[in-house]
């Protein structure tokens, strides 16, 4: 079976990120007004926030990233596309560059998958100061092989996330000192979509009976959810506890903001290791790592940590 950071991956879920990657209908940020045909579907921003889209389109098009100067977005497929006039074509394909919209590759980086469908491949092209991009959509990634689509669809996940799931390294006497079970079940797994976060992997970690873990793990936590599954489980807040080191053991670490809006958070499962999912998209793992290696992933962020660990009387009854 193959392996992604860590994690096996089976050829459904494969099938599963192919799908999730691209939407036949495509978004195309926009600043202003173009002649676009009068039935094509056009949103404002504030339409577009209102719409509840799958959170695993959200992410695979980055559109929290997209600039606040997109004032529309049109919905094309392919076909809608290539019967635009070429300017506004260009002028749709320079936008999501300039916009920051996900989906938009340089060249050099890419060239080398698209050698089926080089010529095609140049309709959905930009240069922008020199640089040439690729504006992908369904069109261009269906005239790809299955094993060139597998090779993008690998470095595109691995692209921002070099670290691998160290659960299959473990022994069974390892894995039999930790305490909660639902942690083995998913280590070094990715949920079928987006929505899964930091807040549910951690609250599942902590929790014992295991098709209730399996049910938070799959949902998508608000921190008031989170924090109140803490509290029922016995994990308060530890005041003053801000020394992190390896010794750390049956702790939930939580990264908070300057206003002390929780950001992220994980279990230290002790021994040195976490369970950690770095964010809510269907492109990342919960994996199990060493402790000093994900302070380091997430030293560069401006937030403060915060410990909670569980209550004696909690610990007294289980």
């Amino acid at each position: 079976m193959l392996s992604v950071l860590g994690c096996p991956v089976s050829e459904m879920l494969l099938a599963q990120w192919s799908s999730l990657f691209l939407c036949d209908a495509a978004p195309y940020f926009f600043t202003d007004d173009l002649t676009l045909p009068n039935e094509t579907l056009v949103l404002s921003r504030k339409a577009l926030s209102e719409n509840q889209f799958d959170l695993s389109y959200t992410d695979s098009y980055a559109v929290y990233a997209v600039s606040p100067d997109a004032k529309w977005v049109a919905f094309l497929t392919p076909a809608e596309f290539d019967a635009l006039a070429p300017a506004t074509q260009r002028s749709l394909l320079a936008a999501q560059h300039e916009l920051r919209r996900r989906q938009v590759y340089l060249w050099e980086q890419v060239e080398h998958f698209l050698r089926p469908c080089i010529e095609q491949a140049e309709s959905r092209c930009i240069t922008v100061s020199g640089e040439k991009y690729l504006v992908l959509d369904t069109k261009i990634w269906r005239l790809l092989t299955d094993e060139l689509r597998q090779r993008w669809l690998i470095e595109f996940i691995t692209k921002d996330n070099r670290l691998d799931c160290l659960a299959s390294t473990l022994s069974e006497a390892e894995w039999s000192q930790i305490e909660y079970p639902s942690i083995r079940s998913l280590a070094g797994t990715f949920a079928f979509r987006s929505g899964p976060n930091c807040f549910s992997t951690t609250l599942a970690a902590i929790t014992q009976q295991q098709a209730t873990a399996e049910t938070i793990a799959n949902f998508w936590l608000h921190q008031e959810t989170f924090f109140q599954g803490l509290a029922q489980r016995g994990y308060r807040l530890s005041v003053g506890d801000t020394i992190l080191n390896p010794d750390l053991q049956d702790v939930v670490l939580v990264w908070q903001d300057q206003h002390g809006t929780a950001q992220h958070a994980c279990y230290v499962i002790g021994n040195n290791l976490v369970l950690n999912k770095n964010s809510q998209s269907w492109f990342t793992p919960r994996q199990l790592l060493h402790l000093d290696t994900l302070l380091d992933d997430w030293k560069d962020e401006p937030f403060e940590i915060v410990v909670y660990r569980r209550d004696q009387e909690t610990l007294f009854h289980t």
